[in-house]
């Protein structure tokens, strides 16, 4: 099975991308990551992700689930080894 890449715009596909402004953090992380499989340098694409992965933390009661996304955020910032 082929999967056919779609040719996103960037400029139309970050500001129709109101699911930070939202509270929807989740929905937010999951475009980030279709536009980043077309666009993997993204560093816009990076960013907004990296700022709904934080806000995502700080919501989690779980001690894992905040490091997990703690940490996948920093990734994204380069500031991991």
């Amino acid at each position: 099975c082929q999967v056919k890449k779609i040719n996103f715009n960037k400029n139309v596909f970050f500001e129709k991308l109101p699911a930070i402004t939202n509270n929807e953090y989740q929905w937010a992380c999951q475009l980030c990551d279709h536009f980043l499989n077309v666009h993997p340098d993204d560093n816009q694409a990076k960013k907004l992700k990296a700022i709904a992965l934080y806000a995502l933390a700080d919501m989690q009661i779980s001690s894992n689930a905040r490091h997990y996304y703690l940490t996948v955020a920093k990734e994204l910032e380069g500031k991991l080894d």
